[in-house]
């Protein structure tokens, strides 16, 4: 069973609840980059909707980006990027790269 591990803008993983092994219940799950910090959105399938957050102690909300993870039965990204992932922003990264784009 594979968590859903989010991380905060130290790169310190949070594990949530959300087994990625089994995702029949949810119809979709959206990240979102606060100021560093992930923030897990999960939108069920019953009309239900669930927060994760990675960090209990933030001091501002600056919205840095957001992507879908999952929606429609499959991931809506390279699963393996999201495990990979260094910290809170290389999704958008590899995002911005598959566009072409270059923000190192």
């Amino acid at each position: 069973m594979k968590k859903l591990v989010l991380m905060d803008w130290a790169n310190n993983e949070v594990e949530t609840p959300i087994d990625l092994d089994d995702l029949s219940e949810i119809k979709q799950i959206e990240i979102r980059v606060i100021t560093g910090d992930e923030v897990a959105i999960v939108r069920w399938k019953d009309g239900k909707t669930s927060a994760y957050d990675s960090s209990d102690c933030r001091m501002k909300d600056f919205f840095d980006y957001k992507y879908i993870l999952w929606c429609k039965g499959k991931f809506a990204i390279d699963k393996d990027v999201f495990l990979t992932r260094a910290n809170s922003y290389s999704v958008g990264k590899y995002m911005m790269r598959l566009k072409g784009e270059n923000h190192d």
